[in-house]
């Protein structure tokens, strides 16, 4: 989309822009999304999630056709978007964190290695075509190291967090 487009989005959707100079297109986009994804959080219930993800998968196939991608790309730009989505909820979850002056505990840090093993895990989904079988079995074997290290290390962020919970005398 270019900047143009995602303005006009937001006009449509009622956002008043700054006039004359709206805003650059990676913080448009981010409004936009932003409006999208709380529509659908505010918008939907469980029942309706199935299909909020038909219409996102239906998008993601029409856009292959006009790419001249066949439906065996599906796969690929699925596991990119989920990618994307991760990365944006860890960027998200970095500057919500506050400080913790050591007397308290935030579930944050384990949340964030759950997310880096997911990230690490996701990265296998989608290698390129012309990487030959034995690369991509390397690439699979560091992706599951690296989200093993990952979990390990949000498995002692959740014992940290359960200790606090007794030192406060609370069962976890």
């Amino acid at each position: 989309m270019s900047t143009a487009q995602i303005h006009a989005c937001l006009r449509t959707i009622g956002v008043e822009l700054p006039v004359p100079d709206p805003m650059p297109r990676a913080v448009a986009l981010g409004m936009l999304l932003y409006c999208v994804e709380s529509a659908a959080t505010i918008d939907t219930d469980r029942l309706d999630l199935e299909a909020v993800r038909e219409g996102y998968v239906a998008g993601i196939s029409n856009t292959l056709r006009a790419d001249g991608d066949g439906p065996e790309a599906l796969g690929g730009v699925w596991s990119r978007l989920l990618q994307a989505r991760v990365n944006r909820t860890l960027t998200d979850l970095a500057a919500t964190q506050t400080d913790d002056d050591g007397d308290g505990y935030t579930v944050a840090p384990a949340v964030n290695h759950l997310l880096d093993a997911a990230q690490a895990l996701l990265s296998t989904s989608n290698p390129p075509a012309d990487l030959p079988p034995h690369q991509q079995l390397h690439g699979v074997r560091n992706a599951l190291r690296t989200a093993r290290r990952e979990v390990q290390a949000a498995r002692q962020q959740i014992e940290d967090g359960r200790k606090v919970l007794r030192s406060l005398g609370l069962e976890p």
